[in-house]
């Protein structure tokens, strides 16, 4: 579970914003969808390898659901929007591709093609963007580090009815 969560934080490094990478005018609408997506509240749902990750982002809190069991994040939203950003200036490169547009759960979607470099990590990734809210709707990640470890990672995002979880103490 504990190298699940650090690769999730990678992933979010890759899909949120890029600084130093200079990304060209065909990020721009990733990039802005990712960061409106960190701050909103949201439901998440990480799948990979058979393990599967819940997250709520309510009221500027980031929860994790880990063993069944709600906690809060040590990271707010606005911590994860800085950790993105202060990962990204390590990227050799950061690309953005438009790809035709589909539905998802119903929703029109503009879909998006990146990859995303850094000195030891390759992150391809597939992202579906409402074309109503901005906000993300589904992130796929292939990752690869170290040039040849290999993880395939599926985040879901869902807006309504978003509350936060109850707390066991």
């Amino acid at each position: 579970m504990k190298r699940f969560l650090q690769t999730l934080a990678i992933l979010g490094a890759a899909t949120a914003t890029a600084i130093a990478a200079e990304p060209g005018p065909a990020c721009a609408p990733i990039l802005k969808a990712m960061a409106k997506t960190l701050q909103a509240d949201h439901a998440s749902l990480t799948q990979s390898n058979g393990q599967s990750m819940n997250g709520i982002t309510a009221g500027g809190v980031n929860y994790l659901q880990i063993e069944n069991v709600w906690k809060v994040s040590p990271l707010s939203p606005k911590d994860n929007q800085a950790r993105s950003d202060e990962n990204l200036k390590n990227a050799k490169t950061y690309v953005c591709q438009s790809l035709a547009d589909s539905i998802v759960d119903g929703v029109p979607v503009a879909n998006y093609r990146t990859r995303t470099e850094t000195e030891d990590v390759v992150v391809e990734s597939t992202i579906a963007i409402s074309k109503v809210s901005g906000l993300a709707i589904e992130v796929d990640n292939d990752l690869t580090s170290g040039g040849s470890s290999k993880s395939h990672y599926s985040t879901h995002y869902s807006y309504e009815g978003v509350h936060a979880p109850s707390l066991q103490k």
